[in-house]
């Protein structure tokens, strides 16, 4: 596939204050492709998805091995001292590490509107460890050397060999909403 051909569409739409993308945007359809360029295999999820796991298991069983995932993501507005930037780095390496994937996390700095974006880029590896991490409150270049052999001794090791997947039907039924 050349990178011509690629293309993907935001699986997951926020649906809340600061972020109402609902009402621009429908979930995309576009899947979980993974294209290979000088020696490794990429998946470029896109934004919200980040808080889904099942996202990051669908590309890493696709080949992926390096997840770029772009994100504008900072202030809750409906909660203005909530700070959810720990919580968007663990679950995005989180991810990582349960995939044995790469993930590479660019967000947005600055303000828009009420929002405040909290920048802290970042670049993980597979076993769930931050590399590198931009400042938080400027825009900054990341650039670091990924060992692919990392993700290969991480699924020797039996990640997704002892996986059960005849148990898990459940994860693809639609639940009533929690209240």
């Amino acid at each position: 596939m050349s990178a011509y051909q690629l293309f993907t569409r935001k699986n997951h739409i926020p649906a809340f204050p600061g972020y109402r993308e609902d009402l621009c945007f429908r979930p995309g359809d576009s899947g979980f492709p993974v294209i290979a360029h000088e020696g490794a295999r990429f998946g470029f999820p896109t934004c919200w998805d980040e808080w889904f796991p099942e996202l990051a298991r669908a590309y890493s069983l696709a080949g992926a091995e390096i997840l770029v995932h772009p994100t504008a993501i900072g202030s809750e507005v409906g909660l203005p001292d909530f700070d959810t930037r720990p919580m968007w780095e663990h679950a995005i390496s989180a991810n990582g590490l349960a995939n044995a994937l790469f993930m590479i996390a660019p967000n947005r700095v600055g303000t828009e509107g009420r929002s405040t974006f909290y920048g802290s880029s970042f670049i993980s590896d597979p076993y769930g460890r931050t590399m590198l991490r931009a400042p938080r409150d400027r825009e900054a270049v990341l650039v670091a050397d990924l060992d692919l052999d990392q993700r290969r001794d991480w699924l020797e090791f039996g990640l997704t060999q002892t996986r059960r997947p005849e148990l898990y039907g459940s994860l693809t039924e639609r639940l009533a909403p929690v209240r």
